[in-house]
């Protein structure tokens, strides 16, 4: 790796580093999760960064079982059973996103009663 792809690659670092303290996320969680992207993400904006931050976090928390704030409606998927989904979403669905949880055999929380 020449001395311009590892500059390159830090200051990439140090830009996600400062928009994830600017915007009180957990700049570890997030840089470990992005440490195979770092190179692809140099010409993004500050917004665009931050957007993915968040989504890094997101998809990382589903992976664990956690729910999103907003997924408080009881709804019934097809595949996985009763799970909890955002406000608006359909009762019934064919597929969500717990899908993938439960493809790979990773935690599906279930809502206090289902529909």
């Amino acid at each position: 790796m020449s001395a311009a792809h590892v500059a390159a690659q830090e200051a990439q670092r140090l830009k996600l580093i400062r928009i994830c303290q600017a915007a009180d996320l957990d700049v570890r969680r997030v840089l470990r999760l992005a440490r195979d992207d770092l190179n692809g993400l140099a010409d993004y904006a500050d917004c665009t960064l931050l957007a993915y931050a968040r989504a890094l976090l997101a998809s990382d928390g589903r992976r664990r079982g956690a729910v999103p704030v907003d997924w408080t409606s009881a709804c019934r998927c097809q595949g996985c059973g009763p799970v909890l989904l955002w406000d608006d979403a359909p009762l019934r669905v064919l597929a969500c996103p717990w899908c993938l949880n439960r493809l790979h055999g990773l935690p599906i929380p279930r809502p206090a009663a289902g529909p």
